[in-house]
């Protein structure tokens, strides 16, 4: 067996938006006690999505030094080192709290700021709107998921293909939107 027992798991998605409005490949985080291949069935191989398993699908201290790691891979050829910085705003919670992490950031040329943990509402770039625009297009496409497959429970392979679909849809829609954080142009 795969590992994947396709019943009840939780998954966290990450999305990262750069200040002028585009996206970064999302960060998918599946609830498991190991990281099976079986997991990320349905999500874009050849991309830099960023993907990880957890207990409870959640970003912990281990995953987030892999994060670290994923994320400056995943920056555009402008930023890095010897290069332009990129400026990464996170969520306060602990679990990002890892000196391995941090320390890969700033070895590359990225500037970590973390804003208060438990303030998202009024506080988190990406609540101002991004996020919303993501839950919404996803909602659309479960909706329509649902329909076709009325009583059957969604598994991760489903759950992949439909975050991947819905990714789409909110990448084309919200392609000149910009996110919570202002834009400072001299």
């Amino acid at each position: 067996s795969d590992g994947d027992k396709s019943g009840p798991f939780h998954a966290s998605v990450g999305v990262l938006t750069r200040a002028n409005g585009e996206m970064m490949p999302p960060l998918i985080i599946h609830s498991g006690k190991r990281n099976w291949e079986s997991f990320f069935v349905g999500l874009p191989t050849k991309s830099n999505w960023m993907s990880g398993v957890s207990e409870n699908g959640s970003m912990t201290k281990l995953l987030f030094g892999k994060f670290c790691k994923d994320f400056t891979k995943a920056l555009p050829p402008e930023f890095g080192v010897g290069k332009l910085p990129a400026i990464l705003v996170l969520d306060g919670h602990s679990s990002r709290w890892t000196y391995e992490g941090l320390k890969h950031l700033r070895d590359r040329n990225v500037w970590p700021f973390c804003l208060a943990s438990h303030t998202t509402k009024w506080s988190q770039p990406n609540d101002c709107g991004v996020n919303a625009s993501l839950k919404a297009a996803f909602a659309k496409v479960v909706g329509e998921w649902r329909l076709v497959n009325a009583g059957m429970t969604m598994t991760r392979v489903d759950f992949n293909i439909n975050i991947k679909k819905a990714f789409k849809i909110f990448q084309d829609k919200n392609k000149k939107k910009k996110n919570g954080l202002t834009l400072i142009e001299r």
